[in-house]
């Protein structure tokens, strides 16, 4: 994480250290507002709009998924992998739920570290969605960093991306349990 880091969230806990934490955040959520400006609109007007004006703060993670299967299977051509990430967010209230569908493609990099010192969670790696931040990587490529409540960071470079969002029915919930 570059802006959102592990060190201001848990700076905000702390009488001693929170002045210092919002002055940190102040500053950062400003670069990189004005750093997003120019950088979301590379994206295409649709998946741009991802990363200005939907928050997947409180979020739950439903699933991560990594494949290099082929989208079809056309016949009589060979079949090509590709490495994509699907990651799953319930985001909302109990009121008014929904599930963001994250569709990263043409992927260059993941990278997975499960800290579990932010703040601990005995059976959860993960927790709640914190933060996120969309970075530039190179001339045609991006980074999304994502930082979760336990400290644990996912970091995905790639070219293309997408959303999807829906209602959080209990049947569209179900889709994403593990028995």
């Amino acid at each position: 994480m570059k802006y959102f880091t592990a060190e201001i969230w848990g700076g905000w806990q702390n009488e001693k250290t929170i002045n210092v934490a919002n002055r940190t955040y102040d500053s950062n959520l400003k670069r990189y507002y004005r750093s997003l400006r120019t950088l979301a609109p590379r994206l295409g007007a649709a998946p741009g709009k991802f990363f200005t004006k939907h928050s997947l703060h409180d979020g739950r993670l439903l699933q991560f998924v990594v494949s290099d299967a082929p989208e079809s299977i056309p016949s009589r051509s060979p079949i090509l992998a590709e490495t994509r990430v699907r990651i799953v967010v319930c985001v909302g209230s109990k009121l008014s739920k929904f599930i963001y569908r994250l569709n990263y493609g043409d992927v260059k990099s993941i990278e997975l570290n499960t800290k579990n010192v932010l703040f601990p969670m005995e059976y959860s790696r993960f927790g709640d969605w914190g933060y996120d931040e969309l970075l530039s990587e190179g001339k045609a490529d991006f980074r999304h960093n994502i930082l979760f409540q336990t400290g644990t960071e996912i970091s995905i470079v790639f070219r293309r991306f997408e959303f999807s969002l829906q209602k959080a029915t209990a049947s569209a919930l179900r889709k994403y349990s593990i028995q």
